[in-house]
């Protein structure tokens, strides 16, 4: 069974004041150490900082996407025009075929095309009145 979680406030059970104890082996860093490191920067230099070097992140990562999707779409592209401009010529070639071929089938499959649209219109439009 599973035990229902209670919120816990530290501040109700901890009534006695820790002692502070020193580590052991630890040292202290002298001034001279602390003057190599250089004067620490202010927080709002320090936040500016940290904003300018995510801004540039963003902004290199956001290029890299942006590249990559150009060439993703370039590439698509040309695959789309290549194969579109190549079923318009089967398309072609074959409707020349047809037409040497067979000239008088061409012609009724025409007529009884347009018999049928002919018909589909006069129904669609008998409806909409």
């Amino acid at each position: 069974m599973a035990l229902t979680a209670r919120k816990m406030d530290t501040t109700e059970e901890c009534k006695v004041p820790a002692e502070v104890v020193p580590m052991s082996g630890a040292r202290l860093a002298g001034a001279q150490e602390i003057e190599e490191l250089g004067a620490p920067q202010s927080p709002t230099r320090d936040g500016k900082r940290r904003a300018s070097d995510v801004l540039m992140a963003t902004k290199q990562s956001l290029a890299e996407v942006y590249q990559k999707t150009r060439q993703r779409s370039i590439a698509t592209y040309t695959n789309l025009f290549s194969s579109s401009r190549d079923l318009t010529r089967r398309v072609k070639v074959r409707a020349s075929q047809i037409k040497q071929e067979r000239p008088l089938q061409l012609l009724a499959v025409i007529a009884g095309a347009a018999f049928v649209l002919g018909i589909v219109t006069r129904v669609w439009r008998s409806r909409q009145s």
